[in-house]
């Protein structure tokens, strides 16, 4: 940034200041924080600060530009690190694979993805400091409001607000360096609110990846060999804590784990590599980070889709071929036995294979271990598309079957479910950020466009409040009614997936379980809980960076709830 002219923002009624930070993070490198004396105040002020920057080196740049770079560096035989190193691919596909089945080769350029408005409050309590946010990672974010203020870690208090949904954005805690340094400079408590648009061009989104996969087969049509690329950005490496790198089993250093996790699944292949490629370029030129379900986002989006190619080039059922890969060998075994019980649960769900299909229409399957190989659950799906003659894609219904192990709250995984289905529908058909001149494109829902609701979906979202609402009053009756809701919820599960097991207990002990829990939290203390005051607004000043789209009050828990609220309070005791 090389100057700020603030002339027209103090004829703003209610402008304090502008405040230019000093982020030793670079995480908000040239921002400057407009504060006033209410939101609306500090949104016209913003918008009428004069900024002159340095866009620096990164201004010109594309996402074909980070592509072009992943490419080349795709291309050299010494790029990267080894995450996966099984057997010999090389001479698997130079004398099986390439002269029998042909080696098959698959691209993929996944593009970016962001998103959601921010809210945070910082202030100062004679030597300490007393941070209100929403994150998932409240340790590195006390550290990093440390920094903000020049203060040792020790004098910052974190209160753990609710998320309203994390999905790795509340990983990174950029959002504490404005709303620190606003509040050092004025000398109040600040309240910093990102617009969507703020949150969306600078916010930190799921990397772009370049991911190459080959692949051989024997005359029989099996798979002898994969090899899998995946270059990107490394996000965890940023975060500059070297614990949560991950060794390469080649022994070339420590590698980012969490843009390839998933490429390491458990079919069956004798030759199996996969390579994890850092691309600088993309590193310093976009704000990268994690987005929900992390690399196998992609990573078994590549994979899978190579799955189908085999298939095809094989001659086989695309779900028949995937049962054949896990046989649960070596060191499959367990976990690619409840993987392929799951896809026949999702199959027999769907009805895959037993009618013939409207022409234009037909069934894909897919099935994927979670985030961490060590740590999975295992999940299938089957897809009922229609693809009409002009080429318009319609997605008629998704199955889906998971294996999650023991189940704490049926209802919590189905909403879990449901929701990651849809959400993964709308990236895999829809949803992209694109980087141009330096910065992302999209600013707002009208260029990032996500799945939309079909016209009957409010009548489908009323039957589903229906249900829930019926389920809560037959738990909440006597102890049969409980009972018999419980064995229902059982025979739900059992019918969607064959390996769901009764583990005992009661409903009643299991409900009133959850009532103690939350009566411990309504029979806190009150000198436990922070000042409630100082939640209100009156007591708060405003600053924006730029003007928000909408603004939720985060003061405000929903009124009709007693529990909620009390856990609302009782959160903040942290």
């Amino acid at each position: 940034m090389k100057s700020v002219d603030d002339s027209a923002a103090k004829k703003v009624p209610g402008f304090i200041k502008a405040v230019t930070l000093d982020d030793k993070t670079g995480s908000t490198t040239g921002w400057v924080v407009a504060v006033a004396n209410t939101y609306a105040n500090a949104r016209k002020a913003a918008d009428a600060l004069k900024i002159t920057y340095d866009n620096g080196p990164n201004a010109k740049l594309s996402s074909q530009s980070l592509i072009d770079e992943a490419k080349r560096l795709q291309a050299l035989d010494d790029s990267g690190q080894f995450f996966v190193k099984d057997g010999d691919t090389a001479a698997a596909l130079r004398d099986g694979g390439e002269g029998a089945g042909g080696g098959i080769h698959h691209q993929h350029q996944h593009p970016c993805a962001a998103g959601a408005d921010e809210r945070h409050r910082a202030s100062s309590r004679a030597t300490s400091w007393h941070i209100y946010s929403g994150n998932q990672f409240a340790t590195r974010s006390g550290a990093i409001a440390a920094g903000a203020a020049g203060i040792d870690p020790k004098f910052v208090v974190m209160h753990q607000m609710w998320l309203g949904g994390g999905f790795g954005r509340r990983l990174d805690a950029d959002m504490m360096v404005p709303a620190v340094q606003a509040a050092k400079a004025v000398g109040k408590p600040v309240k910093v609110i990102y617009s969507r648009e703020n949150d969306m061009t600078m916010d930190y989104s799921r990397p772009l990846t370049f991911q190459k996969v080959k692949a051989g087969l024997d005359g029989d049509g099996k798979l002898i060999a994969l090899n899998h690329d995946v270059v990107s950005a490394w996000p965890t490496q940023r975060w500059g804590i070297p614990d949560f790198l991950s060794p390469s089993v080649d022994k070339k250093g420590p590698l980012d784990a969490f843009t390839v996790n998933g490429a390491d699944f458990f079919y069956s292949v004798p030759n199996h590599n996969v390579r994890a490629i850092k691309n600088e370029m993309a590193h310093n030129a976009t704000p990268s980070g994690q987005l929900r379900s992390v690399a196998p986002g992609w990573t078994f989006w590549a994979v899978e889709s190579m799955i189908d190619e085999l298939a095809h080039a094989a001659g086989k059922d695309p779900a028949q071929y995937r049962i054949a890969l896990l046989d649960g060998k070596g060191k499959n075994d367990g976990g690619a036995q409840r993987l392929r019980n799951t896809l026949l649960a999702a199959m027999g769900m769907a009805g895959y294979g037993t009618s013939k299909l409207p022409k234009g229409e037909g069934m894909g399957v897919a099935c994927v271990s979670s985030q961490e190989r060590a740590t999975a659950s295992w999940t299938a799906c089957v897809a009922h598309v229609a693809v009409s003659p002009s080429g318009e894609v319609k997605v008629k219904k998704l199955t889906v079957a998971t294996d999650v192990g023991m189940q704490v709250h049926p209802d919590n995984i189905r909403a879990q479910v449901e929701g990651a289905a849809l959400w993964g529908l709308s990236l895999a058909m829809y949803e992209k950020a694109t980087l141009k001149d330096g910065g992302i494109e999209q600013t707002n829902f009208d260029t990032y466009t996500p799945l939309a609701d079909e016209p009957d979906a409010g009548s489908r979202r009323q039957r589903h409040r229906q249900r829930r609402q019926a389920d809560r009053r037959r738990r909440a009756g006597g102890d049969g009614d409980r009972a018999r809701a419980r064995q229902r919820d059982l025979q739900r599960l059992r019918r969607a997936h064959p390996l769901v097991a009764d583990h005992g207990g009661s409903g009643e002990g299991e409900h009133e379980g959850v009532r103690r829990r939350k009566s411990s939290i309504n029979n806190d203390p009150p000198e436990a809980m922070p000042p409630a005051d100082f939640l209100s607004d009156r007591h708060c000043e405003r600053s924006e960076a730029i003007q928000p789209a909408t603004r939720r009050s985060m003061d405000r828990p929903p009124a009709n709830d007693k529990v909620d609220t009390a856990a609302r309070t009782g959160s903040l005791k942290f």
